[in-house]
């Protein structure tokens, strides 16, 4: 199933270790060929960053957990999500006359 055919609030974010040794080091005890099927598995998944919205390298987890709302508060903030509310906001300023004695720049008796 394509994850990006659910809905379209769906956006990708790839998360990657600083290093590909940090991968490996839960399993400092496996046996070579489980070592081996981890780093193939890690460089599948880290090569197909491209294919994402976002990456975020945990390098540092402060920084991390900034970022993260961060990208949701920007993909909260995108026009097509926005639309409703951007054009109750601009509707006004087509659809009212301007009143006299109304705020500088608009037309009036003294104006």
């Amino acid at each position: 199933m394509d994850v990006r055919n659910v809905s379209d609030a769906t956006y990708m974010l790839a998360l990657q270790g600083p290093r590909s040794t940090a991968i490996l080091q839960p399993l400092c005890n496996a046996d070579l060929a489980a070592l081996q099927r981890r780093l193939e598995t890690a460089r599948a998944e880290v090569s197909s960053y491209r294919e994402y919205d976002y990456v975020v390298v945990n390098d540092d987890l402060e920084s991390t957990v900034v970022r993260l709302p961060e990208i949701i508060a920007a993909e909260r903030s995108r026009v097509h999500r926005m639309t409703r509310v951007a054009d109750a906001v601009v509707r006004p300023f087509f659809t009212e006359a301007p009143r006299p004695g109304g705020p500088a720049g608009t037309t009036g008796p003294d104006r």
